[in-house]
């Protein structure tokens, strides 16, 4: 049996003591059951579980055909920026970016990226300026899942074809395009992680949830806003523009 490192993308009641938990790992997600939330070691286990923990485990081979495997061992990295303690508006930031990845998550791909992406960004929420880091992570998290915006913006003036991801000096015949003033504010979240992140008004925020929301509705299969993003969106209304 392998000792794997992952981070918890969500977690189900499964039973009366059990939870299923879809971790992220570079190989890929896998669900797995993680047993005795009952026990007295339940309150050790139920922050092990959290959502967005950095963990290592051991599972137990599967019993039967289409059966989950079994964590068999299960133990927190306690010196891991992800794991570090969180006040609400980082801990909202948190669950979103866990979320938004696993809603996005598509098979037949390499996921090792996504999961040094998600990796990266989680450890900056007890560091960095946190204010557009989500906005900025679901931008980037495009990149890793296979559909970012193809060929550079040569034009000034081009439009952005959101279906096909590129840029075009003409309207697209359908709806889903972004004019020029709207094509540059979205273009403004592609930054290195070592410069100033850019500063938005509360319109322009809006406005990027938005075309950040329909742009995987076009390329994610089934996709489903995640529900952390309404708390988030409050949450960071209070705390930044407020």
């Amino acid at each position: 049996m392998t000792r794997q490192t992952g981070i918890i993308l969500s977690r189900t009641q499964y039973g009366s003591d059990s939870v299923i938990l879809n971790i992220l790992t570079t190989e890929g997600l896998i669900s797995v059951i993680r047993k005795g939330l009952s026990r007295h070691k339940s309150q050790v286990r139920m922050i092990e579980t959290t959502v967005g923990m950095m963990v290592e485990y051991v599972c137990s081979p599967c019993s039967g055909s289409g059966a989950l495997p079994y964590i068999k061992e299960m133990t927190l990295l306690p010196t891991h920026p992800v794991n570090a303690p969180l006040p609400p508006v980082r801990a909202a930031q948190k669950l979103f970016m866990c979320d938004i990845t696993r809603c996005s998550i598509r098979g037949g791909i390499d996921d090792s990226p996504l999961f040094f992406l998600l990796e990266e960004y989680l450890s900056l929420l007890s560091s960095s300026d946190v204010r557009f880091l989500c906005l900025e992570y679901t931008y980037k998290l495009c990149a890793a899942l296979g559909f970012a915006p193809r060929g550079e913006n040569t034009v000034v003036a081009s439009y952005y074809d959101m279906c096909e991801g590129v840029f075009t000096p003409f309207q697209p015949s359908h709806k889903y395009y972004l004019t020029p003033s709207y094509s540059n504010l979205f273009f403004s979240l592609d930054r290195s992680i070592d410069t100033s992140p850019h500063s938005y008004t509360t319109d322009q925020w809006e406005k990027l949830w938005h075309i950040l929301m329909t742009y995987y509705s076009l390329h994610v299969t089934d996709f489903h806003i995640p529900r952390s993003l309404a708390y988030l969106k409050e949450i960071c209304r209070l705390e930044f523009f407020s």
